[in-house]
């Protein structure tokens, strides 16, 4: 038999709203998650076996574990329907098998008052992993509400009950075929350990459901070897935020740590969005709202698709709010929103970090295309903003970064910043930030910067810093309005050791000739119009008084 044990063992084996006026084109109405009202009708074809038939109460005291238990092993028998009728089931945990749906109609199953360290699931597969070369039938759970029962489970906040998980799926790594499972219209609530839980070889449809007050996540996935598709998620917290998270740590089927997650509709109102995606695994992410920070993605040798989304994204911590390790990695049409979610000043928030160094990886590509990037309405100003952030990175290693498109806003201070060396290249995107582009090249590292196709408007700034014989900067179809030619230095020096290919166009109203122009080797500089315009080149860069010549 597929199922190990079967039969033999006893029994069976805040900002919850988003910056006024964001997004009100890509992002759809909100999600339905709350469990149907009316009951259910029976699953076509399926035997239909009461919990209340074996002996089960939903009174809220009685422990309805065993009745239970005896409900799932009459159904597996005849892959048959479980049904809860009205009431609150006290269960500590009952063993699944997959081909049985079960069903409630407003109904709610309820962990029991913690007996110390109780990692037990309350609704579980860990005992029966299905063992097999071909998928399981599906394994159908619906239209409950599962209560995890915080106030009577003692502490948990420091991770004493992080097993207790509400639904667990898992099967054997060591076969090929998958647990097939499908949550629809549930809720789960007052968690001390994850919603949904799945560990590896499971194929998980979610649709249509709610985590509020779960303290690890609403859900939570671990494992490699699995499909999962979730669609209409939505989560929030008062005393618990309720997040998402993917971290893959366990091997599926092969040793293989590869899973595929798809989400679509999917509204965070106080929870993180982490998403830890490897070795072949991809992530297709479309609407979805993370409505305070943090995020972090990180995906090393895998991929991470996210479109018409929005993310606040509060200030830098060593666990959170940065991208780590983007194999492939793009972010399309997307809106980022600096949110220091209550830090108080002054504090630094990057939307969108890239981190390379802690063990240095080669071949990561980042991608944000068309991608919008601003603050919240009340942001205070002693709060240093970030668009984009690149940390130290060596150029021999190939890791690329490719901001395309899109919108910087006024209220960011840095569009760009290169920290200490890397390949950026930005193309065709709207930076209003007062510095456009900030770059180091530390410890002989040098940094490759392409600027193309940009128009940069007053009050804009270029911030070299730290350059050797190593940086380059190329330019490409960008032009400057002559308020906005500022280029800064920290160690004016570096201007002479960086190499330019190509250069700005410097629109002005009178000759740089005779007074102090900033500018780099390869710009020009075009007074008037026409048949009327004049022509100056730069033959020196400096952040005050470059040198220029007459060029027509």
């Amino acid at each position: 038999m597929p199922v190990r044990g079967l039969p033999g063992r006893r029994g069976l084996p805040r900002r919850t709203l988003l910056a006024a006026g964001l997004g009100a084109a890509v992002i759809g109405v909100g999600c339905t998650a709350a469990p149907r009202p009316e009951p259910p009708p029976p699953s076509p074809g399926r035997q239909r076996i009461a919990v209340a038939d074996h002996g089960a109460t939903g009174d809220g005291s009685t422990d309805d574990t065993a009745a239970v238990q005896r409900a799932v092993d009459a159904a597996a028998v005849v892959d048959g329907e479980v049904f809860f009728g009205p009431g609150t089931y006290v269960v500590t945990t009952v063993h699944l098998v997959p081909g049985i749906w079960l069903t409630g109609d407003r109904a709610t199953i309820r962990r029991p008052p913690t007996r110390g360290k109780d990692w037990l699931r309350t609704f579980t597969t860990e005992d029966l992993d299905w063992d097999s070369e071909t998928d399981s039938a599906p394994l159908v759970v619906r239209n409950l509400t599962f209560d995890g029962n915080r106030l009577e489970q003692g502490p948990y906040q420091s991770y004493e009950l992080e097993h207790a998980h509400l639904l667990h799926f898992t099967a054997t790594p060591g076969s090929k075929g998958r647990l097939v499972a499908r949550v629809s219209d549930c809720r789960f609530v007052d968690g001390v350990g994850d919603g949904i839980n799945i560990r590896c070889n499971v194929a998980l449809t979610v649709e249509r459901c709610e985590a509020v007050d779960v303290f690890r996540g609403g859900f939570v996935m671990v494992g490699g070897g699995c499909e999962v598709d979730i669609t209409d998620f939505t989560t929030r917290g008062a005393t618990d935020r309720t997040g998402i998270d993917i971290e893959i740590m366990i091997a599926g089927y092969g040793g293989s740590f590869a899973s595929h997650v798809r989400m679509r509709r999917v509204r965070l109102h106080d929870g993180d969005f982490d998403i830890a995606i490897r070795d072949g695994g991809t992530f297709d992410g479309d609407d979805i709202m993370v409505s305070r920070p943090p995020i972090t993605v990180s995906a090393p040798g895998g991929t991470v698709r996210i479109r018409r989304s929005i993310f606040h994204v509060g200030p830098w911590a060593p666990n959170a709010n940065r991208i780590v390790y983007p194999g492939d990695v793009e972010f399309r049409e997307c809106t980022f929103v600096a949110d220091p979610d209550g830090e108080p000043p002054p504090v630094t928030v990057t939307m969108v970090r890239l981190m390379t160094t802690s063990w240095p990886r080669s071949r990561l590509s980042l991608s944000l295309v068309d991608c919008t990037f601003t603050t919240v309405p009340d942001l205070p100003a002693d709060v240093t903003v970030r668009a984009v952030q690149v940390d130290p990175d060596s150029l021999a290693r190939g890791n690329v970064v490719r901001v395309v498109g899109g919108t910087v806003d006024d209220r960011v201070d840095e569009g760009v910043w290169v920290s200490g060396g890397g390949r950026v290249e930005i193309t065709g995107t709207m930076i209003n930030s007062t510095t456009v582009l900030r770059a180091a090249g530390l410890r002989g590292s040098g940094f490759d910067v392409t600027l193309a196709e940009l128009e940069l408007g007053p009050g804009t700034a270029l911030r070299i810093d730290l350059a050797d014989a190593r940086s380059l900067l190329r330019i490409s179809d960008v032009v400057v309005h002559e308020p906005g030619n500022a280029i800064r230095s920290e160690r004016p020096e570096s201007l002479a050791r960086l190499r330019v290919q190509g250069g700005r166009t410097v629109l002005g109203r009178q000759s740089p000739q005779g007074r102090s122009v900033p500018g780099l080797a390869g710009d020009e500089f075009l007074v008037g119009s026409g048949s009327a315009v004049r022509r100056w080149l730069c033959t020196r860069s400096d952040a005050v008084a470059a040198d220029w010549r007459r060029a027509d």
